[in-house]
């Protein structure tokens, strides 16, 4: 005689998989900005890196009533990250200096996961568990909150991670032998000055300016002038630092290196002033000087995802206190 309480598969639900196919999508789509975002700003990647992953591992699970903990976690999700895109619009995202832009693909995966948060809000309330769906809504306000404050306490103390804002204003990203082009051919009264900085990313015992003088006029590489490098933190008072260039301590031969012995990591602005003959020129970039890598230093680089902890614990709450639907 066959028991009644024989378990069964869990039944199709059009909802649920509506809102797995959804979050899927938007995981898709944070994993293959991940190139572009590792060159330009890798906190941003490492974020975009373990959001992906988490969306697609929820998806793999939720197409198909579980436990409701599985639906909460799910919205609480989408829901952070839909709060998260917004405020990072209006305000300056953590390890960048002011808000990221509205682009398509941030909007096609925005709209995907507002489609994940509603079929799931739809498929609670027809449940008649309002308080899954409020107790859901309250924590992706609360990981929102953990991780932009997070982002934002950490971004001080792991420079190292931050965007690129000053190559991506002067349009060049690139690197060469371990430098990085700080400017490339800029145009300064009778100079075309191309400067470099290494290692990457500078430390204040290790920080190395190297700048190619060339003559606007015929494109020439001068040698029979002199440069000045000067550098002053961004947010203190204090005297800066001016050191002279030499071609005796240039990594590529022609060039003026200029090594600075700065007090410690943080924002510096640089100023490279070039006199010969023919004039003289100016030329200046803020660079971002890393510290030595410490414990604290690795802590505060996990702060950023202390939201996503958030969610991962408020689902192992209710799955511990809910184990199974009624």
């Amino acid at each position: 005689m066959t028991s009644s309480s024989t378990t069964r598969p869990a039944p199709f639900d059009t909802l649920r998989l509506t809102a797995a196919l959804s979050m899927l999508g938007a995981g898709l789509m944070h994993l293959m900005i991940l190139p572009e975002h590792f060159d330009h700003a890798p906190a941003h990647a490492w974020f975009f890196a373990v959001v992906g992953i988490l969306q697609l591992g929820w998806s793999a699970i939720a197409w198909r009533p579980t436990r409701k903990a599985v639906d909460v976690f799910g919205l609480a999700m989408a829901g952070c990250l839909i709060l998260l895109w917004v405020v990072t619009r209006i305000y300056p995202a953590p390890f960048s200096a002011g808000p990221e832009e509205v682009d398509g693909s941030g909007l096609i995966s925005k709209a995907l996961e507002a489609a994940s948060f509603v079929t799931l809000a739809i498929v609670l309330v027809r449940q008649s568990e309002r308080r899954w769906l409020a107790g859901g809504t309250l924590l992706a306000v609360v990981a929102t909150a953990g991780l932009y404050f997070g982002g934002r306490i950490a971004g001080p103390a792991f420079p190292s991670l931050w965007a690129d804002e000053t190559a991506s204003e002067a349009g060049v990203h690139s690197h060469v032998l371990g430098q990085r082009v700080r400017l490339d051919d800029a145009a300064t009264g009778p100079w075309l000055l191309r400067v470099l900085t290494s290692p990457v990313p500078p430390t204040p015992d290790n920080f190395l300016v190297e700048v190619r003088v060339k003559d606007a006029r015929t494109g020439r590489v001068r040698r029979d002038v002199t440069v000045w490098v000067e550098a002053r933190p961004e947010q203190q008072d204090g005297v800066p630092i001016r050191v002279e260039g030499s071609l005796d301590g240039a990594k590529i031969p022609g060039e003026y290196a200029a090594p600075l012995s700065v007090e410690g990591a943080g924002v510096w602005l640089i100023t490279v002033n070039v006199a010969g003959p023919d004039g003289n020129g100016q030329v200046g970039f803020a660079e971002r000087v890393a510290s030595p890598l410490g414990l604290g230093a690795w802590m505060s680089a996990l702060l950023p995802f202390a939201g996503l902890a958030l969610l991962v614990l408020g689902y192992a709450a209710l799955a511990r206190t809910f184990p199974s639907d009624s």
